[in-house]
C-alpha cells in the first residue's frame, strides 16, 4: 500500500520558453512600452486596442475586481481608459490560467527588449489558439459596457457586426436537459445562442438609441435581428431561465401542468416549459413555442429576462428598429423629433404656441429616457446658446419646471412626480413608466422613437 506522502511517480514537464539560461538572462530594467506594437496585435488579432495592449503588457492585474485595476500610471503608459481596460479585463478573463500561460509562453521571443517580436509572436500564438475576432468599432467597447452584459463586449459587438461569422447566430442545435452529479439541472450541447440572446437583444436597441445614424454597428443589426429570429424558431432549441421558487407540487402543476417530460420523468413539460417538481425548482423553455396562449402567459408571469428578451427579438418594434436604421442618415438621430418626426415638431409647436426649437425641447424632456444637456446638444447639434434660448422659452410658458436634481444630468423637468434608478440607468420622470420597461436593468426604447415621440404626445392630448 502507498503510505500518505510517498513519491509514486515523477513526470518531466516541458519547461517552454523558461529556461534556467533564459531566465538568467532576463534584463533586470523594464522593457520599453511600445505603442504601436500593441497597434500591430491588434491589427493581427481582430482584438480592441486596449485588450491587445493588455496582453502584451503581461495581462497584469486580471483577477483584480478593483476597478481601475491598472492605476493611472500605467493606464497612461499604455494609452487606455478605465472603462477600455475593464471591458478588456472581462474579455481576457475568459482565459484560464493554463491558457494564459501557454499564449504567454508560446509568444516569447528571444530578445526581450523587442515589443514588436513580441507582438507578432502573440498575434501567431492568439490566432492558432482562438482564431482571428471580428474587430469591433473601438468608440463603442467601453460604452457598450453600460449594458452590463453577461459576455464580454467584444463578443457582444462581434454579433452586430459579423453576426454571418458567429456561431450563435448561425448554428441550430438541440439541447438536452442533464442532471450533474450533484443534482443540478444544466443544457447540454446544442447552440451557444442562449448565453447571448438576452444581451443581444439589449446591444440592439442601445445602438439604435445611443449611437448615430451610419455607425458602423448599425449595418448588420438588421441580419443580426433576422438570424436570431432564425435560430429562436428552432423547435428543437431550449432556453435556460435558472431557478425559482414555485411553491409546492401543487402550485408546479397548477402552472404548468404534470404531463412527465420525455428525457426525464421526474420533470413536468406543457409542450413550452420544462420545470423540475421542486420548491426551487428549475425552468426551461422552446422559444419557438412562445406565443399569447395560456402557458405563454404563465410562463411570462414569472418574470424572466431571457423571456423578456425573446419577446423583444421577435416583436414588431424591433423590426421596425431594424428598417428605421437602414434609413436614418449618417450623423443623424432618431432622438432628435426633426429627423423622424417632423409634422409632429410642427404640430407641437403649433398647439404649444412655440416656434421648432423648444417644440424640439419639448418632445424630447416629454419621451425620452435620458435627454440630458450634453445628449440633447449632441443630438440636435445645438450650442449651449441655442439650448438655453429653447429651454427659457418653455419655462416662461410653465411647460417645465427648473431644479437641481441628483444624477438628472440636466436641469429642466416636466411637471409631476420623479422616479429614481439605479445606475447606469438615469432618473427620470414617472410619467414615461407607460412607454418604457422600467423593470429592465437597463432602460431602453422597444420600438422606433419617432413612435415614442407620438405615443408621448397622445398622452398629453
Amino acid at each position: 500500500a502507498v503510505r500518505p506522502g510517498e513519491l509514486v511517480d515523477v513526470e518531466e514537464v516541458a519547461s517552454g520558453w523558461a529556461t534556467r539560461e533564459r531566465l538568467a538572462a532576463v534584463p533586470e530594467e523594464p522593457a520599453p512600452w511600445d505603442r504601436d506594437a500593441a497597434d500591430l496585435l491588434a491589427r493581427e488579432t481582430g482584438l480592441g486596442r486596449a485588450t491587445a495592449a493588455l496582453l502584451l503588457a503581461g495581462l497584469p492585474g486580471l483577477d483584480s475586481w478593483t476597478r481601475d485595476f491598472l492605476g493611472p500610471g500605467v493606464r497612461d503608459l499604455l494609452g487606455i481608459t478605465t472603462a477600455e481596460a475593464a471591458a478588456a479585463r472581462e474579455e481576457l478573463r475568459e482565459l484560464s490560467l493554463p491558457q494564459r500561460r501557454d499564449l504567454l509562453d508560446a509568444a516569447v521571443p528571444d530578445d526581450l527588449r523587442d515589443p514588436t517580436a513580441l507582438a507578432r509572436g502573440l498575434a501567431a500564438a492568439w490566432i492558432e489558439r482562438f482564431g482571428r475576432r471580428v474587430p469591433v468599432p473601438e468608440d463603442a467597447l467601453a460604452a457598450v459596457t453600460t449594458l452590463q452584459p453577461d459576455i464580454p463586449a467584444t463578443r457582444l459587438l462581434g454579433l452586430l457586426v459579423a453576426p454571418a461569422e458567429t456561431p450563435e447566430l448561425t448554428a441550430d442545435g438541440t439541447h438536452t436537459i442533464a442532471t450533474t452529479s450533484y443534482g443540478h439541472l444544466y443544457l447540454r450541447a446544442g447552440t451557444p445562442f442562449g448565453e447571448v440572446a438576452t444581451d443581444l437583444a439589449a446591444a440592439i436597441a442601445w445602438a439604435y438609441a445611443f449611437l448615430p445614424g451610419g455607425h458602423p454597428l448599425h449595418a448588420r443589426i438588421p441580419q443580426a435581428l433576422e438570424l436570431a429570429r432564425q435560430r429562436l424558431d428552432h423547435d428543437a432549441l431550449l432556453l435556460e431561465l435558472g431557478a425559482q421558487h414555485l411553491g409546492t407540487r401543487a402550485d408546479v402543476v397548477k402552472l404548468f401542468g404534470d404531463r412527465p417530460y420525455a428525457d426525464n420523468p421526474e420533470l413536468v413539460d406543457d409542450g413550452l416549459t420544462v420545470v423540475s417538481v421542486e420548491e426551487w425548482a428549475s425552468l426551461f423553455f422552446r422559444p419557438a413555442r412562445l406565443g399569447q396562449d395560456t402557458r405563454s402567459a404563465a410562463l411570462r408571469s414569472l418574470g424572466s429576462g431571457i423571456v423578456r428578451a425573446v419577446d423583444l427579438l421577435c416583436s414588431p418594434g424591433y423590426a421596425a428598429i431594424a428598417e428605421r436604421l437602414a434609413v436614418l442618415p449618417d450623423g443623424s438621430w432618431d432622438a432628435d423629433p426633426r429627423a423622424g418626426t417632423p409634422d409632429l415638431v410642427a404640430e407641437a409647436g403649433k398647439v404649444l404656441g412655440v416656434d421648432e426649437d423648444p417644440a424640439t425641447l419639448y418632445l424630447q424632456l416629454l419621451t425620452l429616457l435620458e435627454p440630458t444637456d450634453r445628449n440633447v446638444r449632441a443630438w440636435n447639434g445645438w450650442t449651449p446658446a441655442r439650448h438655453r434660448k429653447a429651454g427659457a422659452v418653455l419655462l416662461e410658458r410653465g411647460l417645465v419646471v427648473e431644479a437641481k436634481r441628483e444624477r438628472a444630468g440636466r436641469k429642466l423637468f416636466l411637471p409631476g412626480s420623479w422616479t429614481k434608478a439605479k445606475a447606469p440607468n438615469l432618473p427620470l420622470e414617472s410619467s414615461k413608466a407607460e412607454l418604457y420597461d422600467l423593470s429592465a436593468s437597463r432602460f431602453l426604447p422597444d420600438r422606433p422613437l419617432p413612435e415614442l415621440f407620438a405615443l408621448a404626445w397622445e398622452g398629453t392630448r
